[in-house]
C-alpha cells in the first residue's frame, strides 16, 4: 500500500458486487423533498415556501417577500433584515395600522396529520416590539379554509419561541393532511416585530392557549 492511501487498490464495489434498486429522485422541488417541518429558519422561507404580507381588507394584494428592504401594503407595511441568533436571521415587519397578515405558504399541500395526533406545536419565534391591537396565528387547508386562534403576544427585548397546539387548529376546522398555508400571523392595528423561525415541534418557550 503506498504512503497515505487508505484503502488498496481494487477495495470497494465490483462489476460482480450485487445491484441495488434504483430509487428516483423527485423531479419537482416541493416540501416532500426535505422541508416540510420546517416552514422559516433564520428569518428565511425553506426553498418550496413563500414569505408574503397580505391587505387581509383587500383580497389578492399578496406581496412575495423575497428582497429587503421592501415595502408592502400600499406603503403601511416596512420589512427589513434584523439580526437574531445570526446576521439579519430574522424579518422585521413595523405595520402602520390597518389589517394585515404575514404567511408562509407553498403549492404542494402538506400531510401533518400524524403530528396532529401527537402533541406537537406549530412554533413561531419572534420578538415583538410593538404589540397590535389584535393578534392571530393561522392555517389554511385548501383554497379558502382558514382557521383562527386569537392570541396575546406581550412586548419583549428578546426572540421568543411561542407554542400552538396543531389539534386546536384541527378542531376550528383545518384539514391537517393538505395544509397549504401553515402559518397565517395576523395583526390589526399598529405594530412591530421581528420573526426569525417557524416550524413543528415540542419545545415551545411560551405555549399559547387555544382561544
Amino acid at each position: 500500500m503506498a504512503d497515505g492511501a487508505l484503502f488498496p487498490f481494487g477495495f470497494g464495489l465490483t462489476y460482480e458486487s450485487p445491484r441495488s434498486d434504483w430509487t428516483p429522485l423527485p423531479e419537482v422541488a416541493g416540501a416532500s423533498a426535505g422541508d416540510s417541518r420546517t416552514f422559516l429558519a433564520a428569518g428565511a422561507p425553506s426553498s418550496s415556501w413563500s414569505l408574503s404580507i397580505v391587505d387581509q381588507s383587500k383580497p389578492g394584494s399578496q406581496t412575495r417577500l423575497t428582497t429587503f428592504p421592501a415595502e408592502a401594503l400600499d406603503g403601511r407595511a416596512r420589512v427589513t433584515a434584523e439580526d437574531a441568533a445570526v446576521q439579519e436571521g430574522a424579518r422585521r415587519f413595523r405595520i402602520a395600522g390597518g389589517e394585515a397578515a404575514v404567511t408562509l405558504g407553498t403549492f404542494e399541500p402538506i400531510d401533518i396529520s400524524r403530528e396532529t395526533n401527537g402533541d406537537v406545536l406549530l412554533l413561531v419565534t419572534l420578538k415583538m416590539t410593538d404589540a397590535p391591537d389584535r393578534a392571530g396565528v393561522a392555517m389554511r387547508s385548501g383554497a379558502d379554509t382558514t382557521a383562527i386562534a386569537s392570541v396575546q403576544i406581550p412586548e419583549s427585548t428578546e426572540f421568543v419561541r411561542y407554542g400552538i397546539a396543531l389539534k386546536c387548529l384541527r378542531d376550528k376546522g383545518i384539514d391537517m393532511s393538505k395544509v397549504s398555508m401553515p402559518f397565517v400571523f395576523t395583526t390589526s392595528g399598529t405594530t412591530d416585530f421581528a420573526l426569525t423561525e417557524v416550524r413543528l415541534g415540542t419545545d415551545a418557550q411560551v405555549v399559547l392557549p387555544c382561544t
